[in-house]
């Protein structure tokens, strides 16, 4: 049976929550559309302009956080904190201050519950995937459908989201309304990611598997020569203790050099890849991958209906979609 989790919504902040605009502040990782998914006591990364102090917030508590701040190569800060043992599950806000200024993101960081010691291959759970294009209809409701999702059916939601920037604001206030833990995968430039959602291309983990999103384009995908190989080759070795490898691609990109066509598809090659898909296409094709030397299979995602995938020891696979949205 699918493990049954729920989290408390995080409603209000003494601290400003993203800029008045809808973009990332001083603080930048984990956020709200890359949130860290953590048990009591495991660590998670963040990612800043400069060092601050941190603490995790709720209605019920807070909890003040020991960040090891270093400098990066880009200009931004990182840190690693751990999360409090005494933690009580639920979803935190992540707050960070430096002297008078101050920065928030409301459902950055959900603490699972403990779970009873187990063999973590035989881990059992859900993740509902949608696609939505954010230029059709209203931006400020384009996610309204996903708050219905029911948090105890499902561990988190993937988004994969297309439309023009000028799109992201209001999308994004929207999305909040959502329960459960969202992950968004946005088809747009690196530098424009960057400001509202964070890098195009990362990997999370979620119990004993890894889902993976590598950018699409010239700048990632389809970089030769320049970072991207590097950072694709590192995230991908970093998955290779789990037990499913998943990618999630924005959609389709038939420009991937050479390089990362041999990364990804050749030497570790993905059990499962999800699309992001224009609304012609569905799952209806796609089957289970079900064997070590079987070639992954490609899940290509309807438009503006919920989607979701059961994670089991033997297999991940479409498990019931939820009704279309009106």
């Amino acid at each position: 049976m699918i493990g049954r989790t729920l989290f408390i919504v995080l409603v209000c902040a003494c601290a400003m929550a993203r800029t008045p605009e809808g973009m990332l502040g001083a603080l930048r990782l984990p956020n709200n559309t890359r949130p860290a998914i953590v048990h009591a006591g495991e660590s998670f990364a963040v990612e800043a302009l400069r060092r601050g102090e941190l603490k995790m917030t709720n209605d019920a508590a807070q909890y003040p956080l020991t960040p090891e701040w270093k400098e990066g190569a880009d200009g931004l800060v990182y840190a690693t904190a751990a999360v409090p043992t005494e933690a009580v599950p639920g979803a935190y806000a992540l707050e960070w201050s430096e002297g008078d200024e101050g920065d928030q993101n409301l459902r950055s960081v959900y603490v699972l519950p403990a779970t009873e010691p187990s063999n973590p291959f035989s881990r059992q759970y859900a993740v509902a995937c949608v696609s939505v294009d954010l230029n059709d209809g209203d931006s400020k409701s384009a996610f309204a459908f996903i708050a219905e999702i029911d948090p105890a059916q499902v561990q988190f939601v993937v988004v994969f989201a297309r439309g023009d920037e000028e799109k992201f604001s209001g999308a994004l206030a929207s999305l909040d309304a959502c329960q459960a833990p969202t992950v968004v995968i946005i088809n747009s430039m690196e530098s424009i990611a960057q400001r509202w959602f964070g890098p195009r291309t990362f990997m999370m983990r979620y119990g004993p598997d890894a889902f993976l999103a590598p950018g699409l384009g010239a700048d990632s995908l389809g970089d030769e020569l320049g970072a991207a190989p590097e950072t694709l080759a590192r995230l991908r070795h970093d998955c290779k203790d789990a037990r499913w490898v998943v990618g999630l691609f924005g959609g389709a990109d038939r420009s991937i050099a050479m390089r990362n066509e041999i990364t990804l598809n050749v030497d570790t090659a993905f059990h499962v890849r999800l699309y992001g898909a224009e609304p012609t296409e569905s799952t209806e094709q796609a089957g289970a991958w079900a064997g070590w030397f079987e070639a992954p299979r490609n899940f290509a995602l309807p438009a503006n209906r919920v989607v979701i995938f059961a994670a089991n020891r033997s297999k991940i696979a479409p498990a019931k979609p939820a009704p279309k949205s009106p």
